[in-house]
């Protein structure tokens, strides 16, 4: 009998230790990254294999000077930084131990440097947080909503909505995004006193959004800078100017970037002007490749950019004079399109107001006591009066959330052999998870309701399902029976016979095979578990008892009735 040849492999044990010794290690390491001043060291060959863009990076640096310190913008914590480099050189990152904000910039940093795996790992770990604390629930809350975290960011805002009144006057309000804050404040869960979200709202506003008088201040900074502009430069220092460790250079992205910026973070509708805009600031704008570029028109060119959209881009470098530096001409008239794009944004955010919440003697006081109500006075009024608002209540968020376990024998487990959770109790009736895989391979999971009596029952239900992984880097399954774009008014009618059937199908998730490998982690001790998220539930009985009472009642009978004796709910085991 010929002997099957197995391959036998062997690996150095201590090659982590040698990572580990490498790292950030001054004498071993051949490039210097500064952030915020400090520094790290790390192997310039790990970076440029691991990342095209800093390859990209390191490459355009050392073909300018042979400094081996590179300074990093935008890079608020080192800590995200340093977790990094220790991805790239093949250190364990301890994610548990690191708090969510420097997790979350983790992730952008992933995703700007093009570190696939990392950022795709940390998606899947990110999206499965359930425990949340206010300090990081407007970084979680940015970060789901850019990396489109979308049940993540659901789950976020039912945490915001279930304490708002913290979560409105809470010091990290301000750094909301401009469209989490949209979507916020048009969610009809987003309860609070409403003269509490005009402050609340105003005030983001006030510290993100940059008025002429701050632009008048950067002007003023091109004006002295140019004044210098006739000083003679060598060679040395020009090439200076062209390195990112060069401390000029990052003084005048400072100045030009602020603007520029502040401007690309918003979408395009907000760059509405008014004819008497055009006419005033003579001037158009366009964003290529994530820039915004201005043009100064004259008044032939104005009348012809009003008849055609096209528009002949100019140069980006000639859009600067010989010095380097951006013309003060062009400078006013990005401040221009930045006045304008902030009386956009703050007509966006005060039209989700709902000024008719407001009892007049709120705003009468407000407008005593408060900084910034008097300051926006006129721009209130002036929505109010030109404006269709919305004019609903507010409702307080009633949704709550059920871990439910699923006990399943897998010597039992046949095809629709259907597998119960323990009963909960909805609307004060009992109600369980089944599960059981069809004909078919796939797993059906049904939420079930229990009575002793055979009636005719309606219920309205908005819900959200996950079947949890309990593999860290194993997405979830989800599913749910909402619209994402409107889930506070899109759900699911069921009117049932409860001699006829008495459950909701809830979704087909997954074939059986992929729940049952142990590697998803789906199945945990011969349990799954379910996280149900009633988001809505109305319960509403149809027998004629009901009816006649809603009639002549207006409904406030029904609910009396089903908790009467005749709607006495069973409670015997499955």
């Amino acid at each position: 009998m010929s002997h099957i040849k197995e391959h036998v492999k062997y690996r150095k044990k201590h090659l982590d230790r040698i990572a580990q010794t490498m790292l950030n290690n001054k004498e071993l390491c051949d490039v210097t990254f500064v952030i915020n001043k400090k520094q790290y060291h790390a192997c310039r060959s790990m970076m440029t294999v691991t990342s095209q863009v800093f390859a990209t990076l390191l490459k355009e640096h050392f073909e300018n000077t042979t400094d081996e310190k590179l300074v990093l913008q935008g890079i608020k914590h080192e800590e995200s930084f340093y977790n990094m480099l220790c991805y790239i050189h093949g250190v364990d990152i301890d994610l548990t131990a690191m708090s969510k904000v420097v997790l979350c910039e983790l992730l952008h940093l992933a995703d700007r440097y093009k570190l696939t795996e990392l950022h795709a790992d940390l998606k899947i770990y990110i999206s499965k947080l359930r425990r949340f604390k206010i300090n990081s629930i407007v970084t979680l809350l940015n970060t789901s909503k850019t990396h489109d975290l979308s049940y993540l960011y659901d789950r976020l805002k039912t945490y915001v909505y279930q304490h708002m009144e913290l979560f409105i006057k809470h010091e990290t309000f301000v750094d909301l995004n401009y469209d989490v804050l949209v979507d916020l404040l048009q969610s009809d869960w987003f309860c609070a006193a409403e003269i509490d979200l005009l402050k609340a709202t105003l005030t983001w506003h006030d510290k993100n959004i940059m008025y002429t008088r701050k632009q008048e201040q950067i002007d003023n900074d091109y004006e002295v800078k140019n004044d210098h502009a006739g000083d003679t430069q060598g060679e040395s220092n020009l090439n200076e100017d062209c390195c990112s460790n060069s401390s000029k250079a990052d003084d005048s992205w400072t100045e030009i970037y602020p603007i520029e910026g502040f401007l690309n973070k918003y979408s395009d509708d907000l760059f509405i002007f008014d004819d008497s805009d055009k006419e005033s600031t003579n001037m158009s704008f366009d964003k290529v490749n994530d820039k915004l570029v201005v043009h100064e028109l004259s008044s032939q060119e104005s009348t012809d950019h009003s008849n055609n959209s096209e528009i002949n881009y100019p140069n980006e470098t000639a859009d600067r004079s010989e010095d380097g530096n951006i013309p003060d001409k062009t400078n006013k008239s990005e401040a221009k399109v930045v006045e304008i794009v902030s009386g956009n944004i703050l007509k966006t955010l005060l039209v989700q107001i709902r000024f008719s919440r407001i009892p007049m003697f709120d705003f009468q006081k407000a407008l005593k006591t408060d900084e910034l109500i008097p300051k926006f006075k006129d721009d209130i009024m002036e929505l109010i009066n030109s404006s269709e608002l919305n004019n609903e209540p507010r409702n307080i968020y009633t949704g709550f959330t059920k871990i439910l376990k699923v006990k399943i024998t897998r010597k039992k487990l046949n095809a629709n052999v259907p597998f119960y959770s323990k009963r909960f109790y909805i609307k004060n009736q009992p109600w369980a998870i089944c599960a059981y895989y069809n004909d078919e391979g796939y797993c059906i999971v049904s939420l079930e309701h229990y009575s002793n009596l055979k009636l005719r029952w309606e219920s309205d239900v908005v819900y959200q399902l996950t079947m949890i992984s309990h593999k860290p880097f194993v997405e979830d399954m989800h599913a749910h029976n909402f619209n994402n774009d409107d889930d506070d008014e899109c759900y699911e009618l069921h009117t049932f016979d409860h001699s006829e059937d008495n459950c909701f199908i809830l979704h087909d998730l997954t074939d059986v095979s992929t729940f049952l490998d142990d590697d998803n982690g789906f199945m945990q001790n011969d349990t799954i578990t379910f996280e149900l998220h009633i988001i809505k539930f109305d319960f509403k009985c149809l027998c004629h008892v009901c009816q006649d009472e809603t009639e002549t009642n207006e409904g406030q009978g029904s609910s009396e009735h089903i908790n009467s004796p005749d709607h006495k709910v069973s409670l015997n085991s499955v």
